[in-house]
């Protein structure tokens, strides 16, 4: 008995597009003795991109050798609307035709199977297929949520990178580190233009002093860090905030950078 693919793969929609009856049937046994797939079938181009347009699928299968409108042609016009993009498409093509074979990874397919293709072939560059989209779609949902929360919070975070420079979320600079994008002013200019200037600039050289550190290190090291700071607010009231670190870290578990939390 083959074994199920795990939860991620549940009911997962996947549209088999082929001319050829014999492999349609073939991969939608492939399909059901590998997992809770729900699949739907097109027999032609056009077929397919009325199918696509109205459920969308999460993979589709597709023969790249079709009458009326070929698979680079259905790929294309999928590619070309907004809510299809981003679907992965696996082409089928002739196992002696390398001209297919560069077409297919050419011409917006995201990959291709040679017939005659294995059941472990197909099911293995689905799953692949699968879980890099499902992971697209997670990363993008986290940064959109992580976004929402720097414009919305009232704790300013901003990053001090190896080098002691204050990058801002607000800056070009930290888009490239952090994958955000928050218009607008600098945090620090709006919102802490009074911040003791004398404090900060001991902070960054502690920060630009340990840039090499290791993980292990930092629970020695952190303690050396200032942990509140002043600044005026609008009514040029003295207040205090306090200053929480939180590192990031490098593949080789030395400091990439930290992130300055003023609450």
């Amino acid at each position: 008995m083959r074994n199920k693919l795990v939860d991620i793969f549940k009911d997962k929609k996947i549209l088999i597009v082929d001319d050829n009856e014999k492999t349609i049937q073939l991969i939608g046994d492939y399909l059901r003795s590998n997992g809770d797939f729900i699949t739907s079938v097109a027999k032609n181009g056009r077929e397919a991109i009325d199918r696509a347009e109205k459920n969308r699928p999460d993979l589709i299968i597709m023969d790249i050798n079709m009458p009326i409108m070929d698979g680079l042609q259905v790929c294309d016009k999928l590619k070309s609307k907004e809510s299809l993009k981003n679907v992965p498409v696996i082409f089928i093509t002739a196992q002696d035709s390398i001209e297919d074979k560069v077409k297919a990874l050419d011409g917006k397919g995201n990959d291709f199977i040679t017939k005659p293709f294995y059941e472990e072939e197909l099911i293995l560059r689905l799953k692949l297929h699968l879980t890099y989209e499902e992971s697209r779609r997670k990363m993008i949902t986290y940064f959109e949520e992580l976004n929402l929360l720097l414009q919305n919070t009232n704790r300013p975070i901003f990053c001090i990178n190896e080098k002691g420079i204050i990058l801002s979320p607000m800056s070009k600079e930290s888009e490239k580190l952090l994958g955000i994008n928050c218009e607008g002013q600098s945090i620090i200019k709006t919102l802490y233009k009074d911040l003791d200037s004398k404090k900060l600039e001991e902070t960054i050289a502690l920060i630009e002093s340990i840039s090499n550190i290791k993980k292990d290190d930092w629970e020695k090291i952190q303690g050396k860090f200032p942990t509140k700071i002043s600044y005026k607010d609008k009514n040029e009231n003295s207040l205090i905030l306090d200053i929480l670190y939180n590192p990031i870290w490098a593949f080789d578990d030395s400091i990439l950078k930290i992130q300055l939390i003023l609450n």
